[in-house]
């Protein structure tokens, strides 16, 4: 049985499909009309898939059998789009969080942080009552959905008591929904290497005091090596590494946070850097092999990062098992999970 032919013939029987009014995240899209996508971009899908047919077979072999089901959907998703193909949180019920997650709202914020609104809402969190300013996608994404937080077959998320490394603070609100997890106990050290980020996390932070006991803000862009200067093409949450970017920032690495702060121990890591995920994960590779963390690793950036990251992962430490995770009805946030 080949995973990577499955899902060949899971595009080619769905190539022409037509969902008649396909769901969509409308406050990522607002009122664009999805049309089907041209048969040349299935067809490139297709030949990727047989190409690189042994590479997608193994990663199927190391995951469960939700997961593999789910990496298939995605897949197919990309192959196709939302006019031929749903994947499973394509329901009235995901759009309804964004209602829910309004209710959260207070008022409006000082901040401005385009290209959606930003705003403040007050959140009930693990027993805490959390203030922050954020976009109405973040309360959705991290307090409702809980998209680093796994729950089956695995559980696979911070707890009470651990050492968590944040990669990719952005907002601060991973931080704080972490902070509240490991409870009083816990320490979270969250990178981001952006000086809007790190405004906006320190304005958060200041709002909730208690927390913010518990949480380090490491001004570094993660790297497989530390003390380079990088740049950063100004993309608002999205910026990422770019040679001629207009943001610099120096490099840091898992491993080098661990010996300078003395740890014994790190428990989880989330990643979501923008396409510097397969680096970082290098740079973290001694604290991988020795203490094997929980890990939450954002595997949408790139084309193959769904199969470089598994395998990737598995090279650092052949003992982890491997799950998959997708947190929207589009094709970003797709999470590999690994403990």
């Amino acid at each position: 049985m080949s995973f990577a032919l499955d899902i060949v013939r899971n595009i080619v029987a769905h190539r022409s499909a037509e969902i008649p009014d396909p769901i969509i995240d409308r406050w990522v899209f607002g009122d664009r009309v999805p049309s089907p996508l041209p048969a040349a971009h299935a067809l490139e899908a297709v030949a990727r898939l047989i190409e690189n047919q042994a590479e997608y077979d193994h990663v199927g072999s190391l995951l469960d059998a939700r997961s593999r089901k789910l990496l298939g959907d995605v897949i197919t998703y990309r192959a196709l789009g939302p006019v031929r193909y749903a994947l499973p949180m394509s329901t009235p019920d995901y759009m309804d969080l964004y209602a829910k997650a309004a209710t959260f709202r207070v008022g409006p914020s000082d901040q401005v942080f385009p290209p959606f609104l930003f705003e403040t809402f007050a959140v009930e969190d693990q027993g805490h009552r959390l203030e922050l300013g954020a976009w109405l996608g973040n309360i959705v994404a991290t307090f409702l959905v809980r998209q680093y937080y796994l729950d089956g077959p695995r559980r696979i998320q911070p707890e009470a008591g651990d050492v968590v490394i944040d990669a990719g603070g952005c907002f601060g609100d991973t931080a704080l929904a972490f902070a509240a997890s490991v409870g009083e106990t816990g320490r979270v050290f969250s990178f981001d290497p952006l000086p809007a980020h790190q405004a906006v996390m320190r304005a958060n932070f200041d709002r909730n005091p208690q927390l913010a006991e518990r949480i380090a803000l490491v001004p570094h862009a993660l790297s497989h090596a530390a003390g380079e200067t990088v740049r950063f093409a100004a993309k608002g949450a999205g910026s990422f590494m770019h040679a001629q970017g207009e943001i610099e920032a120096r490099t840091d690495t898992i491993d080098q946070l661990v010996e300078r702060q003395g740890l014994d121990r790190v428990d989880f890591i989330k990643m979501d850097i923008e396409g510097a995920e397969r680096s970082a994960l290098i740079g973290a590779r001694t604290t991988i092999a020795r203490h094997k963390p929980k890990l939450a690793i954002s595997g949408y950036h790139s084309e193959d990062d769904l199969i470089i990251i598994p395998m990737l992962i598995k090279r650092l430490n052949p003992d982890y098992e491997i799950h998959i995770g997708h947190h929207t009805n589009f094709e970003w946030e797709t999470v590999v999970y690994a403990a």
